[in-house]
């Protein structure tokens, strides 16, 4: 499985050279994440114009003996892989992106399970080989993201004290750029091959 990195950049190149007193700062409710995404915009700029194929399973081979007229195989089993959607990726923010694109973009950052019953049959010719497969095509995509919180331990004026509820967060205009590698659609199959 593929996997996009991401790189950490220092909050203060991202909200530009501006006075510690020109920042937005609020206060908000703390659960241990180090990323709001309150009124937070994002958008897509750019997307590959070819698809990738992301084998997110490959079963046992079989091969058809080199004696036979042909053979019919069917795997027989049932099979649940779990994989993520988006295999998203953040450049220029510091903290926990993760959290961050789990809420911005929602529907490309969670992670979800494809269920196949490898009981439907092929056809192969003498020496042949079957593999059952799962597959989730995907497109490189990449956006831009702005207006988000992130959380600043060094702003005091919240009570953010141990045990206290609520934290300092600065507001980031941005845009910061996320990237993924964008589910557009999956399917099963078995690969053949001699």
């Amino acid at each position: 499985m593929s996997v996009v990195a991401s790189l950490t950049i220092p909050l203060a190149l991202l909200i530009g050279a501006q006075p510690a007193s020109a920042a937005t700062y609020a206060c908000m409710h703390y659960q241990g994440e180090n990323i709001k995404a309150s009124d937070t915009r994002t958008w897509v700029t750019q997307r590959a114009s070819n698809t990738w194929e992301d084998w997110i399973f490959r079963g046992p081979e079989f091969r058809c003996p080199t004696t036979a007229p042909s053979c019919s195989y069917a795997w027989g089993q049932t099979k649940s892989t779990a994989y993520n959607v988006g295999l998203m990726g953040m450049v220029g923010v510091q903290g926990n992106p993760a959290t961050l694109l789990a809420q911005a973009l929602p529907s490309w950052s969670r992670t979800t399970t494809y269920t196949t019953s490898f009981t439907y049959t092929t056809t192969l010719r003498p020496g042949q080989y079957a593999q059952p497969i799962q597959v989730v095509v995907r497109r490189w995509t990449q956006g831009k993201l702005e207006n988000y919180w992130h959380y600043d331990p060094n702003y005091r004026s919240c009570g953010n004290r141990p045990g206290s509820d609520y934290r300092g967060y600065v507001k980031v205009a941005g845009p910061a750029t996320w990237t993924g590698n964008i589910e557009e659609r999956r399917y099963d199959t078995y690969h053949q091959r001699f």
